[in-house]
């Protein structure tokens, strides 16, 4: 008689909860400078006027435009962006406007609570692997009680509303990784301080298979 094909499958859910005690700020900068000013002259008068704004920040400028102004000199507008503790995130409007100098602005500010990519790609990996070995604990478990021949780990897929699935292929295990959000308010980091919180969660969908005689 041909073998026929045992099928278990059932849902795991993982979640974890990332907290980020950074915010993102992007300030537009923006006003008149001498047509002999070169970029990094420029650049190094921002960065003068930006510690004003906020001392310890590090920034990084893009998008640089310079173009010719009706009183001789040139009109400039660039991007400036930096990651700084949430405890900066104060009177952003006022300080950019303290910090400005007689020809050149912080035309406007905005600020990005969100944890920074490399902190929920981090979590998104434990999730995986924390969703795989429960599948494993999981199989064990069941061919404790379900006898020879022993379940094998057949299909793994981790859930999520993106339409766009990474895939990971090995002999027998399918395996593909999606991911799911939610934020919610504040937290605390390992460290006790106060930060904005990203709940994480990924559910995944486990098929153990095996072949018994007829």
């Amino acid at each position: 008689m041909p073998d026929i094909q045992d099928v278990i499958e059932f849902q795991l859910v993982a979640e974890e909860t990332v907290v980020n005690d950074t915010v993102k700020i992007t300030a537009n900068l923006a006003g008149l400078v001498p047509l002999a000013l070169t970029e990094t002259e420029l650049k190094d008068q921002l960065r003068d006027m930006m510690r004003r704004f906020i001392s310890d920040a590090t920034w990084q400028f893009s998008g640089l435009e310079r173009r010719s102004h009706a009183s001789g000199r040139e009109e400039f507008a660039l991007l400036a962006t930096t990651r700084v503790s949430e405890s900066e995130n104060h009177g952003l409007d006022q300080r950019a406007r303290d910090a400005a100098k007689a020809d050149v602005r912080i035309a406007s500010v905005s600020v990005d609570t969100a944890p920074p990519q490399v902190m929920v790609e981090d979590c998104e990996a434990r999730l995986r692997i924390s969703l795989l070995r429960k599948a494993l604990e999981q199989r064990e478990l069941i061919n404790s009680v379900a006898g020879d021949p022993p379940f094998r780990l057949h299909h793994l897929s981790y859930h999520t509303a993106a339409a766009d699935l990474s895939r990971l292929t090995a002999s027998n295990t399918r395996a593909i990784a999606t991911m799911s959000a939610q934020s919610y308010g504040s937290g605390m980091d390992d460290e006790g301080n106060l930060g904005n919180a990203l709940k994480l969660a990924m559910r995944a969908t486990v098929k153990l298979a095996r072949s018994v005689s007829a």
